[in-house]
């Protein structure tokens, strides 16, 4: 790995790992920590410790590519701004968030040292939830939208999550047609047919 890489993953990690301390310490008071936060921390430790151990990079996308989606990461997070405090979420919000989360973080641990968070190449995983459909870490994050939305449903809150939702499909697409330049993901995309939604898309 080179060294300027080396330093960017673990001034990453690093920076992913103190988000998961600092978001237990904001924390409503007298709410104490709710699912909702445990679940931002626990995927934020994650992403931490997978920018620490990731392959060197093989190939990246180019600056357009990357330009282009990169937009999904401002678009979600502004869903999640837009929503009522995690302590004010309903019960069927929360359970939403949590179930994306253990996707993303269950397809993440899965990806293992192939993480990345932009379209780049590091390695091929086809097991796991990537046997089932081709990009399971954005079905998971696409459900955490979806509950920001439905934590506090109105025209703002519409507005992120069709926002969100173009993000990340120009992101999958942008991802794909990099990739695609591999013959083994050309072979993995021949035997996972779906790309998000089984059945579907």
């Amino acid at each position: 790995m080179r060294p300027a890489e080396r330093v960017f993953n673990t001034a990453a990690g690093l920076s992913v790992l103190s988000w998961a301390a600092l978001g237990a310490a904001l924390a409503e008071p007298g709410a104490g920590l709710s699912p909702v936060r445990i679940c931002i921390s626990l995927l934020h430790v994650c992403v931490g410790l997978l920018f620490l151990l990731r392959a060197p990079l093989r190939q990246g996308a180019g600056a357009w590519g990357l330009a282009a989606a990169t937009l999904s990461l401002p678009a979600c997070g502004t869903a999640f701004l837009l929503a009522p405090p995690p302590g004010a979420w309903p019960a069927h919000a929360q359970a939403v968030f949590a179930l994306g989360t253990g996707l993303a973080a269950l397809s993440l641990g899965f990806l293992g040292r192939s993480f990345a968070v932009l379209p780049a190449l590091r390695g091929l995983v086809g097991t796991g939830p990537y046997r089932v459909i081709r990009h399971p870490a954005c079905a998971g994050e696409a459900l955490m939208v979806l509950a920001c939305f439905l934590a506090g449903i109105g025209p703002a809150a519409a507005g992120a999550l069709l926002a969100a939702g173009l993000s990340l499909l120009l992101r999958i697409r942008i991802e794909e047609s990099f990739l695609d330049r591999s013959p083994e993901y050309r072979e993995y995309r021949r035997r996972v047919r779906w790309r998000l939604l089984p059945g579907l898309w």
